[in-house]
Order: structure tokens, then sequence, then C-alpha cells
């Protein structure tokens, strides 16, 4: 059973005290097997109430994969906030 391989569960607040969730947390379980067992059984297949996408439950991004996926975001705001063409052509974007 998940449950009782849950060690430990984080869930973030927006700020502190604040009722409710982000939608993100952390959780820990007792061995990898378990993590495994646990990410087959819940990723994309469960919507929470009030939300329109599935679940997403995966391995914790490592340091360097954070710094990358946040400085792409930066470059892609740079580049849309200066008006640059991001060299996307309406073929690749519908596949036509």
């Amino acid at each position: 059973m998940l449950l009782r391989a849950v060690t430990d569960v984080n869930l973030f607040r927006a700020f502190q005290g604040a009722p409710t969730t982000k939608g993100c947390g952390l959780v820990t379980m007792d061995s990898h097997g378990e993590a495994m067992a646990a990410i087959g059984a819940l990723d994309s297949r469960y919507v929470w109430e009030g939300m329109e996408t599935p679940m997403v439950v995966k391995w914790m991004d490592t340091a360097l994969q954070r710094r990358r996926r946040e400085q792409h975001l930066a470059n892609l705001r740079m580049a849309m906030a200066s008006g640059n063409d991001l060299g996307f052509s309406e073929s690749a974007v519908t596949g036509g």
C-alpha cells in the first residue's frame, strides 16, 4: 500500500500561513521501488477538483535541471519583451 511507504510530505504554500497550497509539493518514500510504484500509479491519472489537467507525479528536478529551466524561461521572456521572433514558423507550431 502506497500510504505506508510515505515518510514525509511537504506541500508548498504561496506564503507563510496561506490557507491553501500552490498545488505542488514533495513526497518522500521509504524506497526507490515504492517511489516508482507511486509515480506509475498516480502520474497523469488523477484530476483534482477545480483543475482541468491531470496531476503530474515525477522525480524531483536536480538543481542543474532547475537552473536550466529557469534560464530557458528567462531567455523566452526577454525575447518576447524585446519583440524578437522566437524562430517558430506556423508549420512548426501546427505541424502543417
